[in-house]
């Protein structure tokens, strides 16, 4: 995502080109082919795995978080583009674009990896012998009780 910015900002330094315009945007679209198909199938997945049965009510779910989050952005995004430019011009806000990116990319790793080592603590403190197994699922698994048709 961040190559297709710096190749249809064009990013400072970069004589705008056709070619290089065209790259863009093909590598830009392959980049929210992929964004989609992934954020909608890890939705369902979630879902589910919080004890949510796959019907047609969770997959409209499904769709309307979707398509909610997408519209935000696609609402807000023309606005923050105008302010950008005017107040940087065009090729300075790529800039903005690429670092608010890379931001964005390194707070959800953060996010991953506090969220994997607190499960990756919970699991070695529960793991002794002195719980059976009804309370071992008791604790790991209190979202499974929960359960929407």
């Amino acid at each position: 995502m961040v190559t297709a910015v710096v190749m249809v900002g064009p990013f400072p330094g970069i004589n705008p080109d056709y070619g290089i315009l065209v790259a863009g945007l093909v590598t830009f679209g392959l980049a929210q082919g992929i964004l989609s198909v992934s954020s909608i199938t890890n939705l369902r997945l979630s879902i589910m795995q919080n004890g949510i049965k796959e019907s047609m009510i969770s997959i409209s779910f499904v769709s309307m978080g979707y398509l909610t989050a997408t519209s935000v952005g696609a609402t807000i995004g023309p606005l923050m583009a105008g302010v950008l430019y005017q107040e940087f011009g065009f090729q300075n806000a790529t800039l903005f674009l690429i670092v608010g990116n890379l931001i964005l990319g390194f707070l959800v790793l953060g996010i991953i990896f506090c969220r994997t080592s607190k499960s990756i603590a919970r699991s070695a403190e529960y793991s002794d012998t002195s719980h059976n197994d009804a309370e071992k699922n008791l604790l790991f698994n209190r979202s499974s009780r929960m359960s929407y048709s």
